[in-house]
């Protein structure tokens, strides 16, 4: 069998090639649109080379707020509420108190009364700030003396402050608040004689200043507390009314107490009657003199301070005293259902500054119930 020729390969390219005419049938026109898609995806694929490998780092989203940017977003919020419960700031001030009797200065509430009184207020005020402290376990923004406060400010300036666990040092702080306040009140209390109606003036325009003769005053000295802080006010109030050592003659006993221009009024929440040994705390009260007015604020369901025991110390007082009781409330005024805490603590405030003005009539208050005396 011959052997097969070899065509040589330029006479294979070098031949005419004749174009051959294409006819359109129905596969060939399904193939043109995936050319073209094969295009497009080209053309994208070569534009995402430009894009970075993972384009989410790159594109920028919404940071997730952190609890104090919702925090304060909240408190920018304006909240509807009633008057008791405005923002801190328009309530009360801070400030601190120092005295050379002191270690430390004391850190105060100083809850403010309103500028104009609301036409349902009392007929008559007092102008004097009430002193008031915590417990022996709270502090000054305990809830209890919160809502205490708030509702006495409501008609009546009071200053509460952060005392520590020892009653001596308690009465110090209330030593150290009410020369304070005197002296605040005093310096505020300055006029101008020629601010005075119908000042006298000379022939070259000066003020002439008259002496007259005025009525001494008795000076009005509103302390109070909670628990263990109501003792050291009435510790206090002993203290204030006693003539000390250093300033009594060697002629007059040191434990005299004699007639003062001073009217103290005492207001005593969950006055701690009944110690944690059973031993009774009624004493300080007994000695109280005529010339103190005592208010008790006790809750029906406080053990440390029985209804039945608190009357029968009442009844042994030499001082004038009246009593608000709270219904449901326990020592700590703890109510049931809880909502109304706030509310009945702002009502107990509220009567103290009644009784204070010396516009409450009945011996005896019930918050929260409709009972009789």
């Amino acid at each position: 069998m011959p052997p097969k020729r070899k065509i040589p390969e330029s006479s294979a390219s070098d031949a005419p090639q004749q174009p051959t005419a294409k006819r359109a049938t129905r596969s060939s026109a399904r193939i043109k649109p995936q050319v073209q898609s094969q295009s497009v995806e080209t053309s994208v694929q070569s534009r995402s080379k430009n894009i970075p490998k993972n384009p989410k780092r790159k594109i920028e989203t919404a940071k997730k707020p952190n609890k104090q940017t919702v925090k304060d977003a909240l408190q920018s919020q304006p909240h509807p509420s009633p008057p008791s419960q405005q923002p801190a700031s328009d309530i009360f001030s801070t400030l601190e108190i120092t005295d050379n009797s002191l270690k430390k200065p004391i850190l105060c509430h100083h809850y403010h009364a309103p500028a104009s009184p609301p036409s349902q207020s009392l007929s008559s005020t007092t102008k004097a700030t009430c002193i008031f402290t915590h417990g022996a376990g709270g502090t000054i923004s305990t809830p209890a003396v919160r809502d205490f406060c708030a509702g006495y400010a409501r008609t009546a300036p009071v200053l509460v402050f952060q005392g520590s666990a020892n009653l001596a040092a308690r009465v110090k702080a209330f030593h150290a608040c009410l020369s304070h306040v005197q002296s605040s009140e005093a310096t505020a209390s300055k006029i101008e004689p020629s601010a005075k109606k119908g000042a006298k003036r000379d022939e070259n325009g000066g003020v002439v200043v008259e002496e007259e003769e005025e009525e001494e005053e008795e000076e009005a000295v509103i302390l109070g507390g909670r628990s263990m802080g109501s003792r050291a006010a009435v510790m206090a109030a002993g203290e204030l009314l006693s003539i000390s050592p250093s300033s009594t003659s060697a002629s007059k006993p040191t434990n005299e107490v004699v007639a003062s221009p001073i009217k103290v009024s005492l207001i005593l929440v969950s006055y701690p009657l009944r110690g944690p040994k059973n031993d009774l705390s009624d004493q300080i009260l007994l000695d109280l003199p005529t010339s103190v007015r005592v208010l008790f604020v006790v809750g029906d369901r406080d053990a440390m301070c029985p209804l039945d025991l608190l009357e029968r110390t009442r009844k042994k007082m030499t001082a004038e005293s009246k009593l608000v009781v709270v219904k449901g409330a326990d020592h700590g005024m703890h109510v049931r259902p809880k909502e109304m805490e706030m509310e009945f603590g702002e009502e107990t405030g509220r009567l103290a500054a009644v009784w204070v003005a010396g516009e409450m009539q009945e011996s005896v208050v019930h918050v929260g119930g409709d009972e009789e005396e």
